[in-house]
């Protein structure tokens, strides 16, 4: 792979983490100014984090390459909190800075940086890193995330997009020849944005090795024009963060109207429309569209449900959580985070289907049985309807095993499977009871209905076979039926063992047979 990349990026890290360390100096000098010691924090740890970007590149061995991969973590950590204070500085709010605050904002990431740096022992925040190496630079070029990472990650983006939030607010009541270095701001936060975008897409082909430093740079410079040209710590900076665009989450802010006041580039892609046109428009007009959402964007609680939207002919399921936003003990808001879900809920959606389901027939199993059983079985007590439940045995089925395989046992499952669905009314609902067993659920059904059901199933069976080793192995069915009228004083429990006892009698009168219940 070309070294020039690596050379330029790693040139570029340290011009970034100089040029953020020079801002943090400057600020720093006027640090009396509301906000600017706090914005001086926040340099320090983006200069930090840049140098650690670099200097990781040059490590010898993977083991200094993770120690500084932790330390640029731990900057990465840190940047929300800083930008919220800073936030908070210059919105008025620096009462909210107290000790005992500040601490508790605190706990998440410190316990993240505590199981990043120890992520190799419980796979905690990191499953594992693929490793890349080119020439004398060695980079971690993809991480396999861990369930704490998407702690972090939700918090993190909460703190960012709150003091967003107020710096927004803030920004309302700017006057006119004051917004020139929010300009600036907003400016310099567009690099950052642009470049994580196309380094966490991978949309430009080729490069590998992290170049958010690139980012950092021109914000750096855009930063720098507002602080020197503008005279940002002299005025009140107002502008959109340096990480909230690059935000894989959508995230939106409503007003204490309903309104939606902001949102980042991952909502828009959501809701396939413009900033131009979703601000300031109706968030229950917005959201009506994909569901009933009014409760989650009122009260005092954090509330959540799910949002189902389609892109481009995909179906896409995204966890939608409303939280409020306060000032001065007074709810003045809500942030609203979308993040998507569709694959959680795939995985779900095949858990839930292999815990109901056979998986050598396709039937539904045993345990999913006793779950319909027990709801046909309430429904008709409560109408007082009837219905029939058939017992199946297929006949020989263990010298089917022992003359051809168990390969060949599960070729005539499958293949007495298909006939029942092909056979069977769509009312009817088969189960594989367990082994060579299967039961039938046959709701609003009585005694006639069920026999002719019975009867339908063994001429299709009687039919059928499965080829194997040269020969054809005939199906037989041995079946056993129960009956409920709705309103005999019989339990569930009472009615599968009728049913069981009446497969035994019909294997017992030499197999082939239907008995049922109460007339054998």
């Amino acid at each position: 792979m070309n070294e020039t990349q690596f050379h330029f990026f790693f040139v570029l890290s340290f011009l970034a983490a100089g040029l953020t360390a020079f801002l943090a100096v400057i600020s720093w000098r006027h640090r009396t100014v509301r906000g600017a010691r706090e914005f001086t924090f926040l340099m320090v740890s983006i200069s930090l984090w840049t140098f650690a970007v670099g200097w990781g590149m040059i490590t010898s061995s993977i083991q200094a390459n993770f120690i500084w991969a932790v330390i640029r973590m731990a900057m990465v950590f840190c940047t929300p909190i800083f930008w919220l204070a800073f936030a908070l500085q210059f919105s008025d709010h620096a009462s909210w800075l107290k000790k005992p605050n500040m601490v508790l904002l605190s706990i998440v990431p410190l316990t993240s940086l505590v199981l990043m740096a120890t992520t190799q022992r419980h796979k905690l925040f990191l499953t594992g890193i693929d490793y890349l190496r080119v020439g004398p630079y060695l980079i971690d070029e993809i991480w396999h995330l861990g369930p704490w990472f998407w702690v972090h990650l939700i918090y993190s983006y909460a703190l960012i997009l709150i003091g967003d939030f107020f710096l927004l607010q803030e920004a309302l009541h700017l006057v006119k020849q004051y917004r020139r270095q929010t300009i600036a701001l907003v400016i310099g936060t567009l690099f950052p944005l642009l470049t994580n975008i196309a380094y966490t897409f991978h949309l430009i082909p080729g490069l590998v090795v992290n170049y958010d430093p690139f980012g950092f740079v021109l914000a750096g410079l855009a930063f720098s024009f507002g602080l020197f040209q503008y005279r940002m710590f002299d005025l009140k900076p107002v502008a959109r963060q340096l990480l909230i665009d690059s935000m894989g989450d959508g995230m939106l802010v409503v007003d204490d109207q309903l309104r939606i006041v902001d949102l980042n580039p991952a909502a828009l892609k959501i809701f396939n429309s413009s900033e131009d046109t979703l601000v300031g428009q109706s968030a229950v007009d917005v959201f009506a569209t994909y569901a009933d959402v009014k409760i989650l964007l009122t009260g005092v609680e954090e509330r959540q449900c799910e949002l189902t939207v389609e892109q481009q002919g995909q179906v896409l399921v995204y966890d939608l959580r409303c939280s409020p936003i306060f000032r001065n003990n007074l709810n003045v808001g809500r942030l609203c985070v979308l993040r998507d879900i569709t694959q959680q809920k795939n995985l779900e959606d095949e858990l839930q289907e292999m815990a109901m389901t056979d998986a050598l027939t396709g039937l539904y199993n045993r345990r999913q049985f006793y779950q319909l059983a027990s709801l046909e079985y309430d429904r008709a007590s409560r109408y007082h309807s009837p219905f029939a439940l058939l017992m199946i045995d297929l006949d020989n089925f263990k010298q089917v095993n022992d003359a051809f395989g168990h390969l060949m046992g599960d070729r005539m499952l499958q293949a007495l499977a298909d006939t029942f669905r092909s056979t069977l009314r769509k009312s009817d609902i088969i189960f594989r009871y367990g082994g060579d067993e299967f039961a039938v659920l046959m709701p609003l059904t009585g005694l006639e209905e069920a026999i002719r059901v019975s009867k339908r199933l063994g001429k299709a069976e009687s039919e059928d076979s499965v080829e194997g080793f040269m020969e054809k192995v005939c199906i037989t069915l041995s079946q056993g039926l129960a009956l409920f009228d709705g309103y005999e004083d019989v339990s569930l429990e009472q009615l599968l063992a009728d049913a069981d006892r009446a497969l035994y009698v019909a294997k017992a009168k030499g197999k082939n047979h239907l008995s049922i219940s109460g007339m054998d």
